[in-house]
């Protein structure tokens, strides 16, 4: 074996050493090139998600701010199928009434003889505490999807003043009063909307004889009451 022979083995052997060490680098390369394109699509698609969320968060807070803003001064609101006054006083006491009340701003009298009357001894109505309940079981049917906790109850009361036919003893007004500063203050007008319809629906009073000659009965009622 000459010496030039071997010579040419080693040059061989160098050559086929350095190609695989540069394939080997190649391969490294790509792989890091990889992994880096990989980092970059996870940052990118981590900085989407928070730039999402971070807009979501915007739009529910906007949103929130919109609707504690509805009830913020005495206006007219108007739905599909109503349109409710919005009486606030001091910036902060809410009443909110179906503009097409029957009996708003009416005395209650006698119809017979168109005298002021007022309910003392003799009740208007029988069974008070049974329809008492009604309209407190309606009310936390449509309410009670915003009052899920003890504290969402709590320092949240609604008050609703009911006017009452005293021929068919269905509830023909439905006055709404709470604050804007409680969670009722958050419930949309198409809620109490519902709540109306509802209770104009389900709760039937029944007039006492001394009731039925009286223009309206009155009643009020505190849902979330401690």
């Amino acid at each position: 074996m000459t010496y030039r022979y071997v010579l040419r083995v080693k040059m061989r052997i160098i050559c086929e050493l350095h190609y695989l060490f540069l394939s080997l680098f190649l391969l490294i390369f790509a792989c890091e090139v990889n992994r880096y394109m990989i980092c970059v699509s996870l940052i990118k698609t981590l900085f989407n998600m928070k730039a999402l969320y971070f807009i979501c968060c915007l739009l529910i807070c906007n949103l929130s701010f919109a609707q504690t803003k509805v009830y913020n001064a005495s206006k007219e609101i108007k739905g599909t199928d109503y349109t409710y006054l919005c009486e606030v006083r001091n910036g902060v006491f809410v009443t909110l009434k179906n503009k097409k009340c029957v009996f708003r701003g009416l005395q209650q009298i006698s119809n017979v003889s168109k005298s002021e009357v007022e309910e003392k001894d003799v009740p208007f109505l029988k069974n008070d505490d049974a329809s008492h309940a009604q309209v407190l079981t309606v009310c936390n049917e449509v309410l009670g999807q915003f009052f899920t906790t003890k504290m969402d109850k709590k320092h949240n009361p609604l008050v609703l003043n009911l006017f009452i036919s005293s021929e068919t003893g269905r509830i023909t007004d439905v006055y709404f009063c709470f604050a804007t500063v409680q969670k009722c203050g958050e419930i949309p007008p198409e809620v109490y909307r519902d709540l109306e319809l509802k209770l104009k629906k389900d709760v039937l009073f029944e007039p006492s004889e001394e009731g039925k000659k009286v223009n309206y009965i009155f009643r009020q009622t505190v849902f979330n009451q401690e």
